[in-house]
């Protein structure tokens, strides 16, 4: 077909391969041994030679509650529920949730020798975690909920976990169980303070919900009852419209904006500087507490002396006279023990920096001044008015009435100097109302910082800006100028 012939291929004896004898054995002989003896080897891989180096068995963990860390002997392995290799021999399982005791398991692991890779030892553990405090684990998470709200909102880079409400669904039910189901709604009053963005909200209010159900899930009897909470928390705080403002998603705080409620509730000077701004006060008498000098405060309830600057390197330098471990030939121990950071007492190269003034002074740092300085106050002088006076930090309220009524004026520096550290843990929203104990059982992992800096743009910082720090930063453009006040025996 098509005008071509096929050409008959013919295999000449030099195409033809054959195998040669070896020591005398035929090719079929010991080719079938040379193929045994790979077949052996790979069946000795596959049966055999795991059960030799990886000796051990494989444990399925469950815990109740779930989301417990895994740990065998010490190192972390897995959250439950989980599978985990166990190598051979004597071992503890610990398994470990904020809040509950940690439980600890003694194993003696298993090993299959033939066939483990394919059929290993497979075993069931259950542990139940128990808690001396049924709302130990709630508070746990409620601390967590307020450490990360310091993050902000989420990005593709990381996620916020739901901390709070998982810990409600881990201990929500114990808590019910030993009716503590006003402290559950105390702890949410204290955790809503810290909602900063629209995910710790969504956290809080799925909180709520499992609140109500006691940690199962909500029962449409649950969630009126969550709606009713929720309605009676809005209306005992008439900050909460501010407040769902800022961290609703922008589409639902439109919505929220515009409503009667909203204008109404945001209308009224409800917040604490508004307040605060409204209170009279003049300045009285200077007294000196060792080298610094203080400024009488008289308001219309209250009366307390404030340091008339920032505290100066030479105040700094005859309280480290006195306490050497606070010098800055020591800032590695101090560092190392997290007290300080890295530009403890740096002096910026900056003509702007308030010459004179002692910088980068962490809170610790702080701290450990005052108490120094509190031990010079003269036993005669410490009542006042019928009330102990020590020197510490200023609240965050006596520094703001400071600062809007007397102003750089009366205290040097007060607006624009450094920013100052202040007494108060700081929560995002403390307008919010929630009991007192709940308050300081969260407590926060940053404090208060007031005033602006010298490297602010004047007036873009203004006495009701507020700013926080963790306690251990050393910035340069952090200061303090302590209080002779009031005994706070409580942060």
């Amino acid at each position: 077909m098509f005008g071509f012939t096929r050409k008959k291929i013919e295999i000449t004896p030099e195409d033809q391969v054959s195998l040669k004898p070896v020591f005398g054995i035929q090719p079929g002989i010991y080719l079938t041994v040379l193929y045994s003896i790979v077949l052996l080897g790979l069946l000795f891989m596959l049966l055999v030679y795991p059960g030799l180096t990886k000796r051990g068995s494989y444990y399925t963990i469950r815990t109740e509650p779930s989301g417990a860390a895994i740990r065998i002997d010490d190192v972390y392995q897995g959250t439950s529920p989980c599978t985990i290799f166990v190598p051979q021999g004597k071992r503890t399982i610990t398994a470990v949730l904020p809040g509950f005791t940690p439980a600890e398991t003694e194993v003696n692991s298993g090993n299959r020798l033939f066939a483990s890779l394919l059929f290993p030892i497979r075993k069931q553990l259950f542990v139940e975690l128990k808690s001396n405090d049924p709302l130990e684990s709630v508070l746990e998470g409620a601390k967590a909920f307020s450490a990360w709200s310091f993050a902000g909102e989420p990005s593709a880079t990381y996620q916020v976990p739901m901390v709070l409400s998982e810990a409600m669904y881990r201990g929500a039910h114990l808590a019910a169980a030993s009716g503590k189901t006003e402290a559950l709604k105390g702890i949410l009053a204290a955790s809503s303070r810290f909602a900063s963005t629209s995910v710790a909200l969504r956290d809080l209010s799925r909180a709520l919900f499992l609140a109500a159900a006691s940690g199962q899930a909500p029962s449409g009897l649950a969630v009126l009852s969550a709606l009713q909470d929720s309605l009676s928390y809005l209306n005992d705080n008439p900050s909460s419209a501010r407040w769902l403002g800022t961290v609703l998603p922008s589409s639902s705080a439109q919505l929220l904006t515009n409503s009667a409620w909203y204008k109404q509730a945001a209308s009224a000077p409800q917040d604490s500087f508004g307040i605060l701004k409204k209170e009279t006060v003049r300045l009285g008498k200077k007294i000196s507490i060792g080298p610094v000098q203080f400024l009488e405060i008289k308001g219309e309830n209250q009366i307390y002396y404030m340091a008339e600057r920032e505290i100066s390197q030479k105040e700094w330098d005859a309280f480290v006279a006195e306490n050497p471990k606070w010098s800055k030939n020591n800032k590695g121990n101090l560092e190392s023990q997290g007290l300080v950071g890295p530009d403890y007492l740096e002096t910026p190269e900056d003509s702007a920096f308030p010459a004179g003034t002692a910088p980068g002074v962490s809170r610790f740092a702080a701290e450990a001044f005052c108490k120094w300085l509190d031990a010079k106050v003269p036993q005669g002088n410490r009542q006042v008015n019928g009330s102990v006076f020590r020197v510490r930090l200023p609240t965050e309220a006596e520094w703001y009435i400071a600062a809007t009524q007397l102003g750089n004026q009366a205290f040097a520096h007060i607006n624009g100097g450094l920013w100052e550290w202040c007494f108060d843990p700081f929560v995002p929203f403390p307008d919010l109302k929630a009991p007192e104990l709940y308050q300081k059982v969260l407590g926060s992992p940053e404090y208060v910082v007031k005033g602006g800096s010298w490297a602010n743009k004047t007036q873009s910082i203004q006495p009701e800006t507020r700013a926080s720090l963790p306690p251990d930063s050393s910035s340069p453009f952090v200061g303090f100028r302590p209080v002779f006040a009031i005994e706070v025996l409580n942060e």
